[in-house]
């Protein structure tokens, strides 16, 4: 379906400038959400399937390799080729994709290539002395490691393709090869748990997706530029800018799990492993959210990339506006439920006792989650105009700062302390971000401004407070979550005609109207 050429930012009528279509963000967005969504769902539905015929020892090693490849194979080529691809697609030089998809190609198959010599050369020493695998399955884990690190120069390559078919903004092709080789990884490991087969043969299948991954976006990347040649080509007069770049994304891949994580391994240490539990369950409810955030600044990324090719960075900013105001509207609705309602929420998911150890820190996770959903935007601009080395840099700064707030608050108000820690450090996080793109012009505070974005605050700010004081005031649980329910509805009815423009209602509601 051919996708309306008509957008709210209009750009000046030459073939250098590419338009901002408001219906192909829209349907891009809805694409990732799905591509990204519904693997979880597998996944979800899966893993009792591969617990169960693994067991819990054998299914810790299966877990570790799997995270491990998906942790050393996605070290920022593929954003790089996408930023480049799209940089050099607005700028009218397609003769260069090829060679900058195979150069970022090169570069991560020689990284994965010193990565699986240090993993194979770490292996025996990781299998014994590390992980406390008992002795009886070290063979075998030995081997799957082995496994992973001959697979390692191969495995990330197809990132390379999916960013130049991103590049394009074909998402729906990137979505016919991705969602079935993930979605399928998952069902066919966990039928071969249920069958028996060994860790080594079920590791080599989820390696064997990703090598199939390879030819798949190949071909995808063909179809999504027809005419240009992806023969083998490299971009030698780049290499080293195109490096630094990957170079800085894979330092703010390297330290978000750290960030992310790091506050589960301080409860465990400070306070019990029962307390991490507790900690686990809201922080994963809030952490699923991300991928709404995730799934439009993903979409976002190569028509920012494109504009970044131009002198005029006024389009890329009011799109960079548009993304954060529709993050309002989408999350402020969600966010004043779960603020409202977390202790009844937690009581019907987990039961009274989750609701009793961790409602609260429910409740701020949920507003850390909300500042850092819009902080996703400046971030990705940061990354569209080749500045990833400032979120990477903010990355390195905030990783001992939440150290020190983590055991500080920790140890005095225990998971409540954890929650806090990470929401104070992801609003340090949005500040940098939010004055790194105010000072790099590439988003200001009156693009926001124009936007509506006062309004829009004082519609999350009520009605959060109203919700939480609803919460207080009603006995009755039905009530306490029917109130909750309406005052969301009403939220986003009333961010749907600030925070969202005419045109850009126009196009939604058309697009929600297309048949299939």
């Amino acid at each position: 379906m051919t996708p309306r050429r008509e957008a709210e930012t209009r750009l000046p009528a030459t073939s250098e400038v590419p338009t901002v279509q408001g219906s192909l963000l829209a349907r891009n967005a809805v694409i990732n959400l799905f591509t990204l969504g519904v693997p979880l769902v597998v996944a979800f539905v899966t893993l009792p399937f591969m617990i169960r015929g693994l067991g819990p020892e054998r299914f810790g090693v299966f877990s570790i390799v799997w995270l491990l490849l998906t942790y050393l194979s996605e070290l920022g080529f593929g954003a790089t080729t996408t930023r480049y691809a799209a940089e050099a697609i607005g700028a009218g030089r397609r003769a260069d994709l090829a060679a900058l998809a195979w150069t970022t190609l090169a570069l991560q198959t020689g990284i994965g290539l010193l990565l699986g010599l240090a993993l194979a050369a770490g292996t025996p020493f990781l299998v014994a002395n590390v992980l406390k695998i008992p002795p009886a399955l070290a063979p075998e884990a030995r081997l799957c490691f082995y496994i992973l690190a001959a697979a390692l120069p191969i495995t990330g390559s197809a990132r390379s393709f999916r960013g130049l078919v991103e590049a394009t903004q074909r998402f729906d092709l990137a979505m016919a090869v991705q969602l079935p080789i993930t979605a399928g990884t998952y069902v066919v490991a966990a039928v071969g748990a249920m069958l028996g087969w060994s860790l080594p043969l079920l590791i080599g299948v989820v390696v064997a997706a990703r090598f199939l991954a390879v030819p798949a976006f190949y071909a995808a990347a063909r179809r999504a530029l027809p005419g240009i040649s992806l023969r083998p080509a490299f971009q030698r007069a780049r290499l080293r800018e195109i490096a630094s770049f990957a170079g800085w994304v894979a330092v703010s891949t390297a330290v978000s799990p750290m960030l992310l994580y790091l506050d589960r391994f301080m409860v465990a240490a400070l306070l019990s492993m029962a307390a991490v539990t507790f900690y686990a369950a809201p922080y994963e409810l809030v952490a699923r959210l991300a991928l709404i955030p995730g799934a439009l600044v993903g979409a976002a990324f190569p028509a920012l990339s494109q504009l970044s090719a131009h002198v005029d960075r006024s389009y890329a900013e009011q799109l960079g506006a548009r993304c954060v105001m529709l993050l309002i509207a989408l999350l402020t609705p969600v966010v004043m439920i779960i603020v409202g309602v977390a202790h009844d929420l937690l009581t019907l998911w987990l039961g009274a006792d989750y609701a009793a150890n961790s409602g609260l820190a429910l409740q701020i996770l949920a507003l850390g989650f909300f500042i850092n959903a819009l902080a996703h935007v400046p971030y990705i601009l940061l990354h569209s105009a080749g500045r990833p080395d400032l979120p990477a840099r903010f990355h390195l700064l905030e990783l001992p700062l939440q150290l020190v707030l983590a055991w500080l608050l920790i140890s005095r108000f225990g998971i409540t302390g954890a929650a806090l820690a990470w929401t104070l450090r992801m609003i340090v996080d949005a500040a940098l971000l939010f004055m790194a793109t105010r000072q790099t012009g590439l988003l200001s505070a009156g693009a926001l401004l124009q936007k509506g974005l006062p309004t829009a605050a004082a519609v999350f700010v009520g009605g959060t407070l109203i919700s939480m004081t609803a919460s207080m005031l009603f006995a009755s649980q039905i009530i306490r979550l029917g109130t909750a329910l309406a005052l969301g509805i009403a939220a986003a009815t009333a961010l749907w005609f600030v925070a969202v423009s005419p045109p850009e209602r126009r196009r939604l509601t058309a697009l929600l109207r297309q048949p299939g």
